[in-house]
C-alpha cells in the first residue's frame, strides 16, 4: 500500500482494481463499510447507520412487499400477497371494522356495529337468491 492505494491488501490477481488500487470487491460507492459486493443497498446516505447487508433503516422492507420498513403500516406481509402503498395484503385489512379481514370478507360496506355472518354480511346485505335484491327488501326469496 503506498500514499495513493484506498484498499489494503487487493489480490494480485484481482480484475478491474480502480485508479485508487480497489478491486471490485472491495469498492463501497456510499462508504457505509459496506463492500458493494456485498451491499443491497448502493445508495445509502451518508451518516445513516447500516445492517449487515448495508441498508439503513429508512431503506430496509423486512418483509419483502416493497415498501420500506419506515412506511409499512402492516409488517410480516405474507409473501404470496400482494400489498397496497401502505404495506398491507388484504389479509391485514379489514376496512369495515366488522372483524372479518378483506380477504375473506364478502361484503366489504358493512355498517358500523352491525351483526354479520362468518363471511361479513349483515342480514341486510345478505342476497341468497342473487337477484341484486337484499334479503331485507326481497319480497321474491327463493
Amino acid at each position: 500500500m503506498d500514499q495513493w492505494d484506498e484498499c489494503e491488501n487487493t489480490a494480485l490477481n484481482a480484475n478491474n482494481v480502480s485508479i485508487k488500487g480497489c478491486a471490485d470487491y472491495q469498492r463501497d460507492g456510499d462508504n457505509d463499510m459496506i463492500p458493494d459486493s456485498r451491499d443491497n443497498c448502493l445508495f445509502t446516505p451518508i451518516g445513516d447507520q447500516v445492517d449487515g447487508t448495508g441498508c439503513s433503516e429508512d431503506e430496509r422492507d423486512t418483509d419483502g412487499d416493497g415498501i420500506f420498513d419506515s412506511s409499512d403500516s402492516c409488517d410480516n406481509t405474507p409473501s404470496d400477497q400482494i400489498a397496497d402503498g401502505d404495506g398491507c395484503a388484504d389479509s391485514q385489512l379489514d376496512s369495515d371494522d366488522d372483524s372479518v379481514m378483506n380477504n375473506l370478507d364478502l361484503c366489504r360496506n358493512t355498517q358500523s356495529n352491525a351483526d354479520v355472518d362468518e363471511n361479513g354480511c349483515s342480514d341486510s346485505q345478505k342476497d341468497e337468491d342473487r337477484d341484486s335484491y337484499s334479503d331485507a327488501v326481497d319480497s321474491c326469496l327463493g
